[in-house]
């Protein structure tokens, strides 16, 4: 997880308010960036919260379909990325909510850095991803949700905070316990957890 301050230069915030006025106006183009610069990131972080592929594309696409619509209603209360994972997260749950499905998240997309990746430590960091699979599926869906958010999309406390719409001090509570039960399970299954936070 990044420090609050310095999350998003603000060269990069500018351009990114100055992408959705245009997008506003109806500039395709703007929109075309934004979509590309998002999509990707908006579309893994559904894959782990409604563990469904097709689902999250779609999800995603609305998503992005909304950012496209309501672009005029950015009120620059946070970061465009922050504003753009809010709308995904919101249309997450009313969805797993109308599909009466457990609210669930992080099944894929752990991944391992080895920047060196030998053939032989493969099989071992294999190995390693699945037991931090199993381990992060073991937590709740609100740790889980804090967890991927802040340390997979790298959001500070205050924009997982705007995204689940919930205090900072119950982020904080929620990535401390999700934490400890983390290093809990990947130690219990004889890996070294190392210092999580």
């Amino acid at each position: 997880m990044r420090d609050d301050t310095n999350r998003v230069p603000a060269d990069l915030q500018a351009e990114e308010v100055h992408l959705l006025k245009s997008v506003a106006a109806g500039d395709e183009a703007a929109f075309e960036v934004l979509f590309r610069r998002y999509f990707e990131g908006v579309y893994r972080y559904l894959v782990r919260v409604v563990r469904n592929d097709a689902m999250a594309e779609e999800i995603a696409n609305e998503t992005l379909i909304d950012v496209w619509r309501g672009a005029a209603k950015f009120r620059g209360d946070s970061k465009v990325s922050t504003w753009i994972f809010s709308i995904a997260h919101n249309k997450a749950v009313s969805e797993l909510r109308k599909k009466r499905l457990a609210y669930d998240s992080l099944d894929q997309g752990i991944e391992v850095a080895d920047d060196d990746d030998p053939a032989d430590s493969t099989a071992e960091m294999d190995e390693a991803a699945a037991i931090l699979r199993r381990c992060m599926d073991r937590l709740s869906p609100a740790h889980r949700e804090v967890m991927e958010l802040a340390y997979y999309q790298e959001m500070s406390i205050a924009e997982v905070s705007d995204v689940m719409s919930v205090p900072s001090n119950t982020v904080k509570t929620r990535m401390f316990h999700g934490r400890k039960q983390l290093r809990a399970c990947v130690e219990g299954a004889g890996l070294s957890a190392g210092d999580e936070g």
